[in-house]
């Protein structure tokens, strides 16, 4: 670049005042033509025009900028760095563009480190000239000093670093919960008083002392992963500031997370999304009080992977200020004095906002705008404005190019694939585009496709990095490593500072050489230019795995320079010196781990393992301690801690099995002629750990006699939660007769045995270690069963407690009370019971759990605790957004009286229709719903996602709403169940004037107040403040199921018969039918009912099937069809059997077969009413004989009535059917069974007909 024009581009960024420029007609006239061409995707056109525009008048900034975008969107990044640099030569006030541009592609140059270009020379000029707040200068400085410090000028980076005034001096204190962000709003002891010796309970019950940062990163940034060894939570940094006099100053700070910040117990910031952001992002003009003032920051994050922050208080221009000092010690100071509040926003961003409204055509302003939001992780706020520039050009790339960015920050992954698609369509030569499609078809193994387009991308960019990684990749998919390779070796001699060409050059330098000194040097090359941690890695994990620890050592020590507060890395050293059994180099880098991260559990077990190694018995015991403190889970750490104190496992507390002595007297088949097996012994053993923790160890012995055992047991599943439970698995095998044992094969929680054959035995034994977090990690909840559809000899469970700990229990159809016995790790409680006989299968009756023998144990207060819960748990979930804000305004619009059931009634259908349901598992892992947003943006979600939709979208109505989780009926009744999180199902409930409403949102098909079958009688519980109890979804809470039909029959002579039938079906009744028949062709449809009528009329054949408005959901379903039956009659002599076509004629039931039962029978219907008028023409001269008029059953439990009536040679009828009850009881189950069998009775009775003549 000439010297001359950064010399001109210095002047123009201290000229910040003045007017704008009257450009020349002409050059106006060609901006305006390129913009055109640039709606109409004419890109060649608009360079073309843009250029003209510039002979005509260079000093019109238009065009430039125009460019800039053009070459950025063609990735010709040079051009685009310097048609930008020349258009901000001619602007009044350049910075809101360098701030706009300063991480883009265009701005690419504007942070090179060059002396003769870039940030090197704007550095005084915007030190001189910049904004008025100072927020370009400081961002500048700040960007130079990581630039000289990858590099490798430390020292001057530390200058650069050093003139931003950062605060360095922090006292820190957590980690406290942040469970799906609900530590957020949460109000910490911290916030509340700062006490630096004393110690609060955080996050999983653990110690959470004030502690003092002692090192931290050269940019003076405080990078709390860092410093605390448990994430997804939120942290405190507390200081002290000395200020002479009161005084009006700017307190600013960038963040990664979640943002609170307080000056003197006021809130002053408050920033709900978890952003990454740099520099001076949120300030706010305040005044500091004369003498000390507490400055406390409050960091949180559970969706990002970041979490830090950098605070600056700094006079109105952003300089630091000289006369303030800061401190770590607890000071006296002016608690809350009321001190006035500016909130300053964004220069850039309030620029481009104002050139909008001035011209509002200018497309360019939407882009800066958007990349000036892009830049402090604003994505929707870009996304608004890119979406306000397409209404001007709605099919420019140049936009789409813009708005891809967005959308990805956003995570809106649908728009990111259909704007990637958009683009292609519109204009496919577009770099970034087609290595988007390059890498589809890559994956799709579509060889032929990614060559075609890799052909496009080279022919725009032959020697780009990503062409070299294109074409190795592509020689890789065909198998032609050698033309790989060349690739490879090519692309890394092209671009020796690229670091994925880098990385993959010493990765397969190692691979083929089966050497380390290759990659050793390619690595050691790269950092010689530049300084990055994840070559310090790479290097140092090479030479670890060549064993030159030496060089090891010196590679990480290079990078702990760079990097001094990296506890992280100090580890690695620690375990690798512990390894080689170097205690004292170990227990160094140990010990600096420690002091900057005091409360990170492994990197006390890893103290103790040092100390137990050198032979320091207490010291270690007393790490191992530690540890503990911090992670009750560190099971490995507890083990050791128990061998060096001379302690049994804990597991010695629980009396052994004989395996030996049972497999010697092991049953016969003959003792259990019935069964196809028998559990021999069947023990589960529970420790549970003063700090919280527990794990489980379970045994079982089985002895299978028969094939139909072998099959039942030939594989076995072994139950346990992979997201927030570790399996270990003892010992799995196959015992035979002659005592050999045969290993099973073990995947994913499945055990299969092989080689069964009967009189085998089948033998576990497996451990789980719970790893739970939140409120719940310190509770147990269980239940147990003690009887089977096997008999069972022995089961048991016992559990171990700590003394002095709570426990609640009940037991089903069994005795409550347990064996407790002391034990030198606490009471252990046993209930045992023998000789179980297998459970008699019974047809269509409830749930194990609501008639086995059961002990329910839980640890939760009682069910309140379960909703404050499940309220801290997802509070932050349902909070609204512009997209959940954009589509109830869409749904409201035009509807000023609408009432509260409508909106109600929109919002359910909305989200039925539009969001598809995809079911996950309801347990530990699955408990945490998505975002409303992301619910809404990715237009997919499990149960307890939807819900959380819905209730966002009510309240963004100004309707409040609330979750309801649910045990599904199918689940069991859960009468005897304690506190506990048995739940599989999440729904909505609304408060409504008309009464409560509960809304299945999985529901699609179903009408609102109805709801699928397993959610009536279902139990539930309502996270409502104050609920203290579950309940049952009982039919009244719902509509009707209801089925009404008229039926018209035309008998011939011949025996055939023409049946039509109208239905009207409501509520639920409908749903099925909607399932079945709604996404069908009519041809489909006709061949969908053909295919279940002919199941009760062979050879039928249809005539028609209409159904009225079957896509909608919220009205009666009306639907019609028409067939023909030859051979309905039955000749009977001269006179004919006729059998009313009843539509839905009860039939026998299997499971009524049995003269009484032990257990509820439960009837399963889909209708509560059923009600059928049917008119029958019957042949000319033929009339009934001895017709029964009227015949009727009832009893508590269902209602039957029919009415027959003959008059003209038609006979009418009228039948009805009233379900009652869902589930009859053992002493009812005779009489239903009566009732039902006369109903089916009296639906097959067929009627003679006679001839009248």
């Amino acid at each position: 670049m000439k010297m001359n024009r950064i010399v001109v581009l210095t002047i123009s960024l201290l000229l910040l005042a003045g007017s704008l420029l009257a450009y020349k007609p002409a050059s106006t006239k060609l901006v305006d033509a390129g913009w055109d061409q640039i709606s109409s995707n004419d890109l060649e056109a608009a360079e073309k025009s843009f250029l003209k525009a510039i002979k005509k008048d260079k000093t019109n900034p238009r065009p430039y900028l125009a460019l800039s975008f053009l070459m950025q969107l063609s990735e010709r990044n040079e051009e685009a760095w310097e048609f930008f640099e020349t258009a901000i030569t001619h602007l009044d006030d350049p910075n809101p563009y360098i701030f706009s541009s300063f991480y883009t592609k265009r701005g690419l140059l504007v942070i090179d480190p060059a002396e003769d270009r870039g940030l090197a020379k704007l550095i005084p000029a915007l030190a001189e000239g910049a904004d008025e707040l100072g927020i370009m200068k400081a961002g500048a400085i700040s960007r130079m000093g990581r630039y000289l410090e990858e590099y490798g000028d430390l020292d001057a980076a530390k200058q650069h670093y050093d003139k931003l005034g950062a605060i360095t001096q922090w006292s820190l204190i957590g980690p406290f919960e942040n469970i799906s962000a609900s530590g957020f709003e949460k109000v910490f002891q911290p916030e509340l008083e700062f006490k630096p010796k004393k110690k609060y309970i955080g996050k999983r019950g653990v110690p959470a002392p004030w502690f003092n940062m002692s090192k931290l990163r050269h940019d003076n940034w405080v990078d709390l992963t860092h410093y605390f060894g448990v994430e997804d939570a939120v942290y405190y940094g507390n200081t002290f500031v000395y200020s002479p006099e009161k005084q009006v100053v700017h307190v600013r700070v960038g963040t990664s997370g979640s943002l609170k910040t307080f000056l003197n117990d006021e809130e002053i910031i408050s920033v709900f999304e978890e952003r990454n952001n740099d520099l001076d992002t949120y300030i706010v003009e305040t005044e500091l009080q004369k003498g000390w003032n507490r400055l406390l920051i409050k960091c949180g994050y559970s969706e990002i992977t970041q979490c830090n922050y950098l605070v600056r208080i700094t006079d109105k221009k952003g300089d630091a200020l000289s006369d303030l000092k800061y401190e770590t010690k607890s000071k006296k100071y002016t608690s809350k004095p009321g001190a006035p509040l500016k909130s300053i926003r964004n220069f850039a961003e309030v620029y481009f906002e104002e050139q909008i409204e001035v011209n509002p055509s200018h497309i360019e302003n939407y882009l800066l705008l958007a990349d000036c939001y892009m830049r402090n992780d604003k994505a929707i706020k870009a996304e608004l404005a890119l979406r306000r520039a397409a209404d001007y050009m709605p099919e420019a790339v140049i936009i789409d190019n813009s708005l891809y960015e967005a959308y990805l920050r956003g995570e809106k992954y649908d728009n990111v694939a259909s704007t990637v698609a958009k683009i292609y369509d519109l204009y496919p030569d577009i770099p970034f585009v087609l290595d988007q499609k390059y890498s589809d078809y890559i994956d799709a193994e579509n060889v032929d496709q990614a060559a075609a387009i890799m052909k496009r991308y080279v022919a725009l960019r032959p020697k780009a990095s990503e062409t070299y990684l294109m074409k190795m990749n592509l020689a890789f998919t065909k198998g032609q490593v050698e033309e790989a390779l060349a690739f490879l070796k090519q692309g890394y001699e092209e671009h020796p500072l690229d670091w994925s060409m880098v990385y993959l050059s010493a990765v397969f330098s190692m691979r083929t050489t089966q050497q380390y000194d290759g990659a050793i040097d390619i690595y050691t090359k790269f950092l010689s230019e530049r300084r990055t941690t994840d070559a310090y890695l790479q290097l140092a994990d090479i030479y670890l795995q060549s064993s030159d620890v030496e060089n090891y050592e010196v590679t990480l020590n290079k990078l702990l320079v760079k990097e001094p507060s990296g506890s992280g890395v100090y580890y690695s050293l620690a375990k690798s010196f512990l390894q080689i059994q170097d205690y004292d180099k170990a227990l160094k880098y140990i010990n600096h781990s420690l002091e900057i991260s005091p409360n990170t559990s492994g990197f006390w077990s890893t103290l103790a393992e040092i100390h137990q190694g050198s032979g320091k018995k207490s010291n270690a015991i007393k790490a191992y301690k530690k540890a503990l403190k911090y992670s009750a889970t560190d099971y490995a750490s507890r083990s050791h801690l128990r061998e060096l104190e001379g302690k049994q496992s804990v597991f010695a507390n629980f009396a052994t099995v004989d395996i030996d002595a049972m497999l010697k007297n092991s049953p016969t088949a003959e003792e259990y002629p019935n069964d196809d097996g028998v559990y021999l012994v069947d023990n589960k053993r529970r420790v549970v750990y003063e700090e919280g923790a527990s794990e489980v160890q379970n045994e079982v012995l089985l002895k299978l006699f028969n094939m139909d055992g072998i099959d039942r047991f030939k594989e076995y599943n072994l139950a346990y939660n992979s997201h927030s439970e570790v399996l270990i698995i003892e010992k799995a095998v196959v015992l035979k007769a002659d005592g050999t044992e045969i290993k099973a094969d073990e995947k994913n929680g499945k055990v299969i045995f092989k080689s069964l054959v009967p009189n085998d035995h089948i033998y576990i034994k497996w451990r789980v270690q719970n790893y739970y977090q939140g409120r719940l990690s310190q509770h147990l909840w269980e239940e147990i069963h003690f009887n089977f559809f096997f008999p069972v000899k022995e089961r048991k469970y016992s559990l171990l407690i700590p003394k002095g700990y709570s426990i609640q229990t009940k037991t089903q159809f069994m005795s409550d009370e347990p064996e407790i016995s002391k034990t030198r790790d606490g009471l252990l409680h046993e209930w045992v019971l023998y000789d179980q006989p297998a459970i008699e299968s019974e047809y269509n009756t409830k749930n194990l759990d609501d008639y086995g023998k059961m002990l329910f144990i839980s640890t939760i207060p009682d069910w309140e605790y379960l909703v404050d819960w499940y309220l801290d748990l997802a509070k932050t979930k349902t909070r609204s957004s512009y997209e959940v804000q954009e589509v109830v305004a869409e749904l409201l619009a035009g509807k000023p009286d609408i009432t509260d059931m409508a909106k109600i009634e929109l919002i359910y259908n909305y989200i039925t229709e539009n969001i598809r349901y995809s079911s996950v598992s309801f347990r530990q892992s699955g408990l945490i719903p998505q975002k409303a947003r992301d619910v809404l943006v990715q237009r997919i979600g499990d149960c307890k996602d939807v819900a959380t939709l819905c209730i966002s979208m009510l309240k963004e109505a100004g309707i409040p709403a609330h979750y309801v989780l649910v045990n599904t009926f199918k689940e069991g009744l859960n009468k005897d169940i304690l506190p506990a999180i048995e739940f599989n199902h999440a729904i909505a409930g609304v408060e409504t004037d008309q009464g409560l409403i509960y809304m299945d949102l999985t529901a699609q098909n179903y009408p609102i107040y109805s709801v699928p079958s397993g959610d009536r009688n279902a139990f539930a519980l309502s996270i409502l403040p104050g609920t203290q109890a579950p309940h049952y979804l009982t039919p009244n809470y719902f509509s009707g199921r209801l089925s009404k039909r008229t039926s018209t029959v035309t008998l011939s002579e011949d025996n055939s018969a023409v049946i039509e039938r109208n239905t009207v079906k409501s509520g639920s009744a409908g749903a099925s039918l909607r399932n079945t028949y709604r996404f069908m062709g009519e041809e489909d449809r006709f061949d969908e009912l053909a295919e279940d009528l002919s199941r009760d009329y062979p050879n039928l054949v249809m005539n028609a099937f209409t159904i009225e408005d079957v896509h909608v959901v919220d009205q009666e379903l009306e639907y019609f069809y028409s067939f023909s039956v030859p051979h309905y009659l039955v000749d009977a002599s001269s006179m004919k059997l006729l059998k009313i076509p009843w539509t839905d004629g009860l039939v026998s039931r299997r499971s009524l077969s049995t003269e009484e039962r032990e257990y509820d029978y439960l009837y399963r219907v889909s209708q509560d009413t059923v009600w059928e008028e049917i008119s029958i023409i019957l042949p000319v001269g033929f009339e009934p004989m001895d017709m029964e008029e009227t015949y009727s059953l009832n009893s508590d439990m269902a209602e039957y009535q029919v009415t027959l009536k003959y008059a003209d040679g038609v006979i009418t009828g009228q039948r009805q059917v009233v379900n009652k009850m869902s589930v009859i009881p053992p002493d009812q189950y005779p009489a239903f069974k009566e009732y039902y069998n006369e109903a089916v009775r009296a639906d097959e009775r067929q009627i003679l007909l006679r001839k009248t003549r």
